[in-house]
Parts: structure tokens; sequence; C-alpha cells
């Protein structure tokens, strides 16, 4: 007979006694903190040590029949991941670290660390340009297009894939808030809009059975109040990064 896994809390620090002891703190997250766990859920380690520490890493373990993600890290380079997600505007770090149990419980580190993800959620992510938002346009236009019930499945499958998280982006960025990708993307759609979500559920379901009139509405309707599909006329200067490829350093 298999042993029980061990709870959460008690997993994580057993991964953290396990593999990394030495450690200042950690922030232990996933899908069990939000009420979403099930008996594959795994359990996300974002571990701090000093300044002096610089072997940032990422490592995966299984620790007492729980799989384990380990994100390692000084403050500094937290810092980056954070400021990375933000640039492209995704709150996947903050949001392990604004959630995540802090191990041991109120690690000054942690603490501090916390406060700057909290401030960063709250001024939301870089708000996109006209140009960024006519480039998005351009590109679920593109793939709007590529539906084609004449083409094969398995083609489409991957045209779908990319709309999915097309779409998403767009919708959550173009009205200033975080979003997410692949499962992330889903989670956030049903706290922001309930409804909408149902509605890209229902569509996706449908285009995956190769019906693609639902997802193709739901593309124009997201796009029409930035104008709709965008396609004729769009021109985009290449980068100058061209004109020294090939050429001899000396």
């Amino acid at each position: 007979m298999t042993a029980a896994k061990p709870g959460f809390e008690t997993a994580a620090l057993a991964a953290l006694e396990e593999h990394y002891p030495d450690c200042l703190c950690a922030f232990a997250a996933g899908s069990v903190l939000r009420g979403e766990a099930t008996e594959k859920s795994d359990i996300d380690m974002v571990v701090l040590y000093g300044d002096n520490f610089t072997d940032i890493h990422r490592f995966s373990a299984v620790v007492a029949g729980w799989p384990v993600e380990f994100f390692v890290h000084n403050a500094q380079a937290q810092d980056y991941f954070m400021d990375r997600d933000r640039q492209r505007g995704m709150c996947v770090m903050m949001d392990m670290i604004v959630n995540g149990r802090i191990l041991p419980e109120n690690a000054p580190l942690a603490l501090a660390q916390r406060a700057k993800a909290e401030k960063l959620i709250a001024a939301g992510p870089d708000p996109l340009t006209e140009t960024e938002i006519e480039d998005r346009r351009y590109f679920i236009t593109d793939t709007l297009d590529d539906l084609d019930v004449s083409k094969p499945a398995l083609d489409m499958y991957g045209t779908l894939a990319n709309l999915y998280n097309q779409l998403g982006d767009f919708y959550l960025r173009a009205q200033g808030k975080w979003s997410g990708h692949g499962k992330a993307l889903g989670r956030i759609l049903r706290r922001e809009n309930a409804v909408l979500a149902a509605e890209f559920e229902r569509a996706f379901a449908a285009a995956y059975k190769q019906d693609y009139a639902p997802v193709i509405t739901l593309g124009e309707k997201l796009l029409s109040p930035y104008g709709g599909r965008c396609f004729a006329g769009l021109k985009r200067a290449a980068s100058g990064d061209w004109r020294s490829f090939g050429q001899s350093s000396g």
C-alpha cells in the first residue's frame, strides 16, 4: 500500500530541509493555497538567499510524494524576475510571493520582498501603446484568417492554441490588466470576467471540433472596440540589425 502524502506545508518544509537547508527563507505557493488542488498538484518554492549567493537557478524534485519546483534567488535576482514579468504584462513571480506561504513565518527578507511584489501588482502592467495594440490586432487577424475547415485538423490545433493565448492576452492587456499564459490565462479570465470566460470555453470547445464560427465571432468581438481586424496597409520597418549580419569583426 502506498503511504499517504503529507500535507502541503509539511512537504514544503521537508523540501527545504532536504535541498536548501541553509536558505534564509522561502515562499511555498501553488494551487493548494487557491483551493484548486488535485492529485497531480505540485508545490512551487521560491527560495531566498543573501546577496552573496550567486547560484541562481531552477530545480525540480519529488519530496514525500509531492512534485516540487524550486526557484532559487537572492533579492536582486528576484527583483529582476519580477520586473521581467512586469514588462510582459504577467505577474507570475509576484503572485507566488504575495500569495505564497512564508517559511519561516514573518521572515524579514520575505516580508520585504512581499512588499515590493504587492507594490508592483497594485501599479499594474505598463499600458499597451497604440502600436502594440495595432500589432496584436494584426497577428490576431492573421490567425483568425488561418482557420479553415479544409486544412488538416492537426494544423488547426496549433492555430487554435496560438489564438487562445492571443485573444486572452489582448483582452486583458488592452484593459490595463495583468495577463497570463496557458492554464493560468483561463484562471485569470474567470476571475476578471466569468461571462466572457464561459464564452471562451464554448467557442474553443466548438473550434476543436472544427466549428470555427464561434471562435471567429469571439475574436471579432474582442477586436471591435479597438478598430476591428487589421491587415491591409500595415507596414513595419525591419530592425537595422540586418546591416551588420555576416560582417567580419575584422
